[in-house]
């Protein structure tokens, strides 16, 4: 009778024992997903910047050097509507502009979105800017690897 009572016992607490075990993993999933939602955009743009300079170290030294001067021409825009239209009177033949995109007119121009913080300030997007300076840059130096191969290697 006792050893019962003891079996029924430890019955039930494994049915709450299980039941906290469930709730304990989806507590730590749902912790997981919120630190994942709650970054900041200053922490994600630092932890973006920080892995691709990570990705570029991984390419070898060099002993090339590169001393350019370019004018170029930035054409950023708040309004995907506003970009659009500024491109379709520039460049009608080629349809819908990307989100950057480098032309090799004169001088080269760089078109791409751009954002606000929270204090007003315009956020440029630096990753954008530097793969369309890149192929800007390649227009004068042959040299110079395509950033769209950059894009194919982490694929």
């Amino acid at each position: 009778m006792i050893w019962r009572m003891i079996e029924d016992g430890m019955e039930e607490m494994n049915k709450y024992l299980k039941v906290s075990i469930i709730c304990f993993i989806v507590a730590i999933v749902a912790a997981s997903f919120i630190s994942c939602i709650s970054c900041s955009p200053k922490e994600e743009a630092k932890d973006s910047f920080n892995r691709i300079q990570n990705w570029f170290t991984l390419n070898k030294e060099t002993d090339q050097n590169i001393d350019q001067t370019i004018t170029v021409r930035i054409r950023g825009f708040g309004s995907e509507k506003e970009k659009q239209e500024q491109w379709n009177k520039e460049f009608p033949q080629f349809g819908k502009v990307p989100f950057g995109v480098s032309v090799s007119s004169n001088p080269p121009q760089i078109w791409f979105n751009l954002r606000e913080d929270k204090n007003g300030n315009i956020v440029i997007p630096y990753h954008v800017l530097g793969h369309e300076m890149v192929h800007t840059a390649k227009l004068f130096d042959k040299r110079i690897t395509n950033p769209d191969d950059y894009i194919s290697d982490i694929y």
